[in-house]
């Protein structure tokens, strides 16, 4: 059975409305975060993958950045995703590596979450584009 990535976005609604304690709350906070990350990156990495992607060797978040930058580069959706998708990288690495968050905790799960919503949303337009 094929893991739907969508389920690490359901996660990541659950740990921002109803962290397990209150000392583990910006853990739950940071962990939305980086799980809503990566909720959109392999929803967009499969569209991709059907496209014909081939992934650069190295950065393999960056090169699909910018191949949603640069495969039809007149796509205002397609740019949306690549631009929303490095916007994603910057929290969930802040999430997953700075001591000190540069933004409440709970407002980066939020954002985090709204835009892989968004990074979701589009993939799917992708497909009648």
């Amino acid at each position: 059975m094929t893991f739907d990535w969508a389920d690490f976005l359901r996660l990541a609604r659950i740990l921002l409305e109803s962290p397990d304690s209150p000392e583990l709350e910006e853990s739950c906070f940071r962990s939305a975060t980086s799980r809503a990350y990566y909720a959109a990156y392999h929803r967009a990495l499969e569209r991709a993958y059907q496209e014909g992607y081939q992934p650069l060797p190295g950065d393999e978040h960056k090169s699909l950045q910018r191949y949603f930058t640069q495969y039809k580069p007149t796509s205002d959706t397609r740019r949306k995703i690549a631009v929303e998708l490095s916007r994603l990288r910057d929290h969930r690495r802040q999430a997953d590596y700075d001591s000190e968050l540069r933004s409440q905790p709970r407002s980066l799960a939020y954002y985090a979450i709204q835009m892989a919503d968004s990074v979701l949303e589009s993939v799917a337009r992708l497909r009648t584009e």
